[in-house]
């Protein structure tokens, strides 16, 4: 399909409006693709972006509930991700299925040709960022309205690369480096952008919080302090699923081990000491 070289003030506006959303984290912005205002190939391109970002958002979302209601995580699939939306599911779930058992290119400059506003161009790079190359660029160096589009577009592909990135190594240094401290951040994320982070970070709380609470409880028993148990609920919620039974075995051993030491200590006493 061909799209036109030539469009209105009135249509790039619009086109740098939804893109400044998206940067945003508007999720929901969207073009029309029934109207005569902007190219219904560039629409389409543009809003299947979007609903891929919400996507992901979602998907991180039901699964940062998961873990804190203690229930099997399920694995984010995003329908036919490629590129960078593939490599960005893969680190989540890498790192899930490690924390179950207890490098990218850089960006590549375009040739930007002709230097006017050019709405195939715009098309081809929607097009290569939908199927997830997060390498794409459009020209530095278009001026007025549809430099602005450029840029912000420029914006919301770094954006997309930053959080790969960032997922690529929180994957790393929680799931197989074992520093469950470690946390993601995405600088000046707002909006969904943010949203989006934070469900990450409280998917990693929720799953890296009993591994703790088990550590502390089973070094104090190494120390010999039997006193020690871990906590039946986390921030006033209940423990659930997978997360309750290993705190109801943990406490069960040390139960055990208390109940031993006592015995020992009482049979000591009556044939050492009392003679019995």
């Amino acid at each position: 399909m061909q799209t036109t070289r030539k469009m209105t003030t009135s249509r790039q506006g619009e086109i740098l409006q939804a893109l400044m959303a998206l940067e945003k984290g508007d999720f929901s912005a969207r073009l029309p693709e029934d109207s005569t205002s902007v190219d219904p190939a560039i629409a389409r391109a543009f809003n299947g972006i979007a609903a891929r970002n919400k996507a992901l958002a979602a998907d991180l979302e039901r699964a940062s509930h998961a873990a804190s209601e203690g229930l099997e995580v399920p694995r984010p699939k995003l329908g036919d991700a490629q590129g960078g939306w593939a490599k960005s599911l893969k680190s989540i779930n890498r790192m899930v299925e490690l924390m179950n058992r207890p490098a990218p290119k850089p960006p590549r400059a375009m040739d930007p040709g002709d230097h006017s506003f050019d709405t195939s161009l715009l098309f081809k790079t929607l097009l290569a960022l939908k199927k997830g190359d997060f390498s794409v660029r459009l020209p530095q160096d278009w001026a007025g309205i549809p430099g602005k589009i450029a840029d912000t577009f420029n914006d919301v592909v770094e954006r997309n690369d930053q959080l790969t990135r960032e997922l690529e190594r929180v994957s790393r240094v929680v799931g197989r480096e074992g520093k469950i401290s470690q946390r993601a951040t995405l600088g000046g994320a707002v909006g969904s952008w943010n949203s989006l982070i934070d469900s990450v970070n409280t998917l990693i709380d929720d799953m890296t919080r009993p591994t703790a609470e088990m550590a502390r409880v089973i070094g104090a028993v190494a120390n010999g302090d039997l006193s020690q148990t871990m906590a039946l609920e986390v921030d006033g919620r209940p423990l659930k699923g997978e997360f309750l039974r290993s705190v109801k075995l943990v406490n069960g051993m040390v139960a055990q081990l208390g109940s031993f030491a006592s015995e020992v200590t009482r049979v000591a006493r009556e044939v050492g000491t009392e003679g019995k």
